[in-house]
C-alpha cells in the first residue's frame, strides 16, 4: 500500500505521515497540566482536611478537665490548662494555631501550610495555607 499521493501537479506529497506529532505532544501537554492541577486541589484539600482534625482534636482535649479542674463536683476549665492542652495537640502535629477559652468552651483555629509536589500550577497561588476552626463545650451530664 503506498501512502504518498500525488501532487496535481505532477510531484509527489508527503500524505499524513507525521500529522499525528503535534496533536499528540499538545494532548499530552494539557493532560499533564491537568494532573498537576488535580493534585495540587488534592494536596490542599488533604492539608485543610488534615487541619481540621487535628483543630478538633486540640478542642476536645482542651475541654478535658485536670483533677485540679475540678471543685466540688464541678468543672471549672483553667484557661491557661486548657490552652496548654490544646497548643500540646496542636504542636505535636506540627500545626500552628490559636485557643479560645470561655467558659465551659474552646475555639481552636489550626493553620497548616500547602506545600505542592511540583510546584503551584498555572491558576494556583504560590504558597497557601490551609485553616479550620473547631469548637468544644465541656458538658458533663450526670444521672443517678
Amino acid at each position: 500500500m503506498n501512502d504518498r499521493v500525488s501532487h496535481p501537479r505532477g510531484g509527489r506529497c508527503r500524505g499524513d505521515r507525521g500529522s499525528m506529532m503535534p496533536m499528540a505532544l499538545v494532548l499530552i501537554s494539557f493532560l499533564l497540566l491537568a494532573f498537576a492541577s488535580l493534585l495540587s486541589a488534592s494536596q490542599a484539600w488533604g492539608e485543610r482536611r488534615e487541619a481540621q482534625a487535628t483543630a478538633a482534636a486540640a478542642a476536645r482535649a482542651a475541654t478535658q478537665p485536670s483533677p485540679n479542674e475540678i471543685v466540688g463536683g464541678a468543672v471549672v476549665l483553667d484557661p491557661a490548662l486548657a490552652s496548654g492542652r490544646a497548643q500540646l495537640v496542636l504542636s505535636s502535629a506540627g500545626i500552628s494555631g490559636s485557643v479560645s477559652v470561655a467558659g465551659q468552651s474552646v475555639t481552636v483555629t489550626a493553620t497548616a501550610p500547602v506545600v505542592y509536589a511540583f510546584g503551584a500550577p498555572p491558576g494556583f497561588p504560590s504558597s497557601m495555607t490551609a485553616t479550620a476552626t473547631a469548637d468544644a463545650t465541656n458538658q458533663i451530664l450526670g444521672g443517678p
